[in-house]
């Protein structure tokens, strides 16, 4: 049974990662939806900083993608151009 997902006013996105908490080496693969409908996979490692909804934010290496991820894995996009974020895997 597919787990289910609330969004939050703040609209953190994505299903939770499996298991929660899983990423202690503070790095993700992101999947996004490029404007042609492909997809296309973007690293991104922690910043340091915290988002909107307090949880840490984590960017490309060329600082074109900044995305809030919460602990289990959701995600919010803060900056990643007309690209939907589709998916957020740790990397670990």
């Amino acid at each position: 049974m597919p787990p289910t997902i609330s969004h939050s006013p703040l609209d953190i996105q994505g299903p939770p990662a499996n298991p929660p908490s899983a990423n202690a080496g503070g790095r993700y693969l992101l999947w996004l939806r490029d404007d042609t409908g492909r997809n296309r996979t973007v690293p991104v490692a922690v910043t340091g900083r915290v988002g909107p909804a307090g949880h840490p934010v984590y960017a490309d290496q060329e600082g074109t993608v900044h995305v809030e991820i919460t602990d289990d894995g959701r995600h919010r996009a803060l900056t990643c151009g007309p690209a939907p974020i589709i998916a957020a895997l740790p990397l670990g």
